[in-house]
C-alpha cells in the first residue's frame, strides 16, 4: 500500500469534475468509432502515425512524455516559447 504522506506528484495535476453518472453501460458520447486513450502520449503517437507530419511543434513547457512521443516517432520536433504568440507582431510575422 502506498503511504500518501510520503508520496510525491511527478508531472502536473488537473482537477477532475465528477463523473456524471449514466443509465447505460457506457456514456452517450462514445460510439463504435471512438478511441479511449489512457492519456495524451499514446494520442500525440497516434496523431502523428494517422497524419504523418514533417514536424510537430510544441510549446516548450511541455512535458518529457509529449516530447519523447515525437521524438520516438522519427518526426522532426520543433519547440516554441508559448510567449511569442501573445503579440500581433509575431502572429503576423508567421
Amino acid at each position: 500500500m502506498i503511504d500518501a504522506r510520503k508520496s510525491q506528484i511527478i508531472g502536473g495535476m488537473f482537477g477532475l469534475e465528477e463523473f456524471p453518472k449514466f443509465h447505460g453501460s457506457k456514456p452517450t458520447f462514445l460510439t463504435k468509432q471512438s478511441i479511449c486513450l489512457a492519456n495524451a502520449m499514446p494520442g500525440i503517437s497516434l496523431l502523428i502515425e494517422m497524419l504523418s507530419p514533417d514536424h510537430v511543434w510544441v510549446p516548450s513547457y511541455l512535458c518529457g512524455a509529449i516530447l519523447e512521443a515525437v521524438k520516438s516517432s522519427g518526426t522532426s520536433l520543433r519547440l516554441y516559447a508559448e510567449y511569442l504568440f501573445l503579440s500581433a507582431r509575431s502572429i503576423l510575422a508567421m
